[in-house]
């Protein structure tokens, strides 16, 4: 097993992790690192309405492996 973290970022600054997690590879990591940005957006989302939108996945090495962005707009047509 390796250690991953997750540094979450919105547009005025970055949550560094400094834990990480143990998974068994990147791919797995991957998924984590996707169902936690939707879980973290959800919670923030209901609470202050401005849900983070990114995490950046680094390995133990501190490698940058992926950066996964979560986009979430609501349009109104003008009248």
């Amino acid at each position: 097993m390796a250690r991953y973290f997750f540094d979450f970022s919105d547009e005025a600054e970055t949550y560094t992790d400094t834990e990480g997690t143990q998974l068994d590879n990147d791919a797995e990591a991957e998924l984590e690192a996707a169902r936690a940005l939707i879980d973290v957006v959800r919670e923030r989302f209901s609470r202050a309405g401005a849900p983070l939108n990114s995490v950046t996945l680094r390995n133990e090495n501190g490698v940058t492996l992926c950066l996964i962005t979560l986009r979430f707009e609501i349009e109104r047509p003008t009248s």
